[in-house]
């Protein structure tokens, strides 16, 4: 039982990558850095409030009755945020290509991905 709950548990934290994704899609490059660490310390605070939350429910009623009050509170914000943060049509974020340093003869763009940020030459248009 565990080891299925620590699955679940899991699944659900690899989820907040593709609303990672989907924040530096929407941010202008040049903020990425910034809205990153917002949404990271975001994350931590609100993970430390729930934490004291949590001691504080169980220390006025029990453990199990906290955790399992609290594990129904994170079904009910999932359920009614899974609606609104569904992508439109299945749309995904398209790379950016940003015009880069000439190199001697006409323009270099190179495109950098959303999501590791890794910068590549941009393919030739034939």
């Amino acid at each position: 039982m565990a080891t299925a709950l620590t699955v679940v548990a899991a699944v659900g934290y690899c989820s907040t990558l593709l609303l990672q994704e989907r924040l530096v899609g929407l941010t202008p490059a040049e903020h990425r850095g910034q809205a990153l660490g917002l949404h990271t310390s975001g994350m931590l605070t609100m993970q430390a409030v729930c934490a004291a939350l949590a001691g504080s429910l169980a220390e006025l009623t029990s453990p199990a009755a906290a955790i399992t009050l609290l594990a129904a509170a994170s079904v009910a914000v999932t359920l009614a945020l899974a609606g609104p943060l569904r992508d439109p049509g299945g749309a995904r974020p398209q790379p950016t290509w940003t015009p880069g340093r000439s190199s001697g003869s006409g323009s270099v763009f190179r495109r950098i991905s959303r999501t590791t940020g890794a910068v590549s030459p941009r393919p030739n248009s034939k």
